[in-house]
């Protein structure tokens, strides 16, 4: 019983020199929504600063909200754009099937995007639509371009 309560003393007075751990909250806005991040650390770290980095990169290259980022450059057409390593990511989870990058003629057409839905959508309408959709109809090529089968194809 004695060792029993001498180790939780021993604990006890070992766990009171360590500074607890402090609990930050970072908060913004990114990618047409909000987020808040904690972290809980005992040390001085400026996370604020590598998270707005972060933020710039994906924003630089994939973020549809700018219209100098590389998506919005090649959906308008520019095929002279050379994506980075945060776009052939993205690449290569749409080519693993976990996405469909090419459905922004669908997404804007059922109201999700940033144009004016139909008002009606039938099997014509749909049918020439989907001309324009899917992911065999857009390539990465050897130079890390985005070549198009078609021009009105965008993804996101």
């Amino acid at each position: 019983m004695k060792n029993l309560i001498g180790i939780l003393l021993v604990a006890f007075f070992i766990s009171c020199d360590e500074d607890p751990l402090k609990k930050s909250i970072i908060q913004g806005q990114a990618f047409g929504t909000t987020f808040s991040i904690q972290t809980y650390t005992n040390q001085e770290i400026d996370f604020e600063k590598g998270i707005d980095s972060v933020l710039f990169l994906v924003n630089k290259s994939v973020s549809t909200y700018l219209p100098e980022s590389d998506i919005s450059k090649i959906n308008r057409g520019d095929s002279t754009v050379i994506v980075d390593q945060i776009f052939i990511d993205n690449y290569n989870l749409s080519t693993e099937g976990y996405f469909d990058p090419t459905i922004g003629v669908l997404r804007n057409a059922y109201g999700f995007g940033d144009t004016q839905p139909l008002k009606e959508i039938d099997s014509i309408a749909l049918d020439s639509m989907l001309r324009f959709v899917g992911f065999s109809k857009v390539k990465l090529n050897q130079e890390n371009k985005i070549e198009k089968q078609y021009p009105e194809i965008f993804k996101f």
